[in-house]
């Protein structure tokens, strides 16, 4: 129950520093957060809880507060306070009781175990300051990309994860050498722990796969993919556009030179010296070289097609790509069209 057995609690016993006006509104806005609790609008009653926490730090107002951060929808702040509930909770009774939303709201969020050189100042996604390593616990993120940066000796190194719910991605920041620190991030990720911190992931002495190395390396080929396949297909949809263009133009100068031969008699253009057969012979010689144009861009548009429908169903996987290479060029001629192929294993 969000309650939690604390509605008839007084907590203005106890509280250094806070002058009686101050404590009792603290004490308001912790009655406050109660009732708006029973009416069920939880973002309300959580800001009455924060005020209130300023003031009284008490673990009945902590308790309230996580409950209600869960309530509406924020489960990182949920978890940072359930968790620091279970520090402070008097009885095991009471761990155990939040030890279960920590549980709940494990599973719902991303979690980043960094391993940096002791003392090393850290920030995640470039506004939010976590401390210096070595880290007591993982970050607790929101699923999705985020950015760790670490200002190692010689420089600030930036590294970017993936975090999956209920997942641990590591990042590692690596000396290899007194004189070269170098950023490097583990891709692997292991289920998250239940309320424990995971333990840290042994050193091998080599730097794992870098992590810029490894971003370029997810987007490259849905990137070479499309950028292959649409490449083709406007190729396709040009050259047979043309070839439309060249067939209408074959069937055009098919009709200028019927209309010269149906002028002259049976024998035109037996004489050369005729004064239409020039036009004749230029309109015929250009039905054909129209034609043979047509057809040729007919089948480099066809193959063009053949080519994008090929690189977009047969692309290898990522998995597949690492130590080799595959590449499809279209190929035609004034007879006919095909498509090379070839690869590196």
């Amino acid at each position: 129950m969000l309650l939690a057995a604390v509605s008839s609690v007084s907590l203005v016993g106890g509280v250094a520093n806070a002058d009686d006006k101050t404590v009792r509104e603290a004490q308001a806005r912790f009655e406050e957060g109660l009732k708006r609790v029973k009416a069920g609008d939880f973002e309300a009653a959580r800001m009455s809880f924060v005020q209130a926490y300023v003031v009284l730090h008490k673990p009945d107002i902590l308790w309230n507060l996580a409950l209600s951060e869960e309530k509406s929808a924020r489960p990182l702040d949920a978890l940072a306070h359930f968790k620091e509930f279970a520090r402070q909770a008097p009885t095991d009774a009471d761990r155990a009781r939040a030890q279960k939303h920590v549980d709940v709201l494990m599973a719902q969020t991303g979690h980043i175990e960094v391993q940096a050189p002791a003392g090393t100042p850290l920030l995640l996604d470039g506004t939010t300051g976590v401390g210096m390593a070595p880290l007591a616990d993982t970050l607790d993120v929101t699923p999705g990309h985020h950015v760790i940066e670490g200002k190692l000796a010689e420089g600030t190194k930036a590294l970017s994860v993936d975090a999956v719910a209920g997942e641990v991605a590591r990042v590692t920041f690596l000396v290899v050498g007194p004189d070269r620190p170098v950023a490097s991030v583990a891709v692997a990720s292991t289920p998250a722990p239940e309320g424990s911190a995971p333990a840290a992931a042994p050193s091998t002495g080599a730097p794992a796969a870098d992590a810029s190395a490894r971003d370029d390396a997810r987007g490259t080929a849905p990137a070479a993919k499309l950028v292959t396949t649409t490449a083709l297909g406007a190729g396709a949809v040009i050259a047979i556009g043309v070839g439309v263009y060249f067939g209408l133009q074959s069937r055009s100068d098919a009709s200028t030179a019927a209309a010269y031969r149906s002028k002259e008699p049976s024998d035109y253009c037996v004489n050369p010296a005729n004064a239409g057969c020039a036009q004749w012979n230029n309109a015929v010689q250009a039905q054909n070289r129209d034609a043979t144009a047509s057809n040729v861009l007919y089948v480099t548009g066809a193959v063009l097609a053949v080519g994008a429908l090929a690189s977009w169903f047969f692309w290898p996987r990522q998995s597949e790509t690492r130590g080799s290479a595959v590449w499809f060029v279209p190929a035609a001629g004034p007879s006919g069209g095909g498509v090379m192929a070839g690869g590196r294993f």
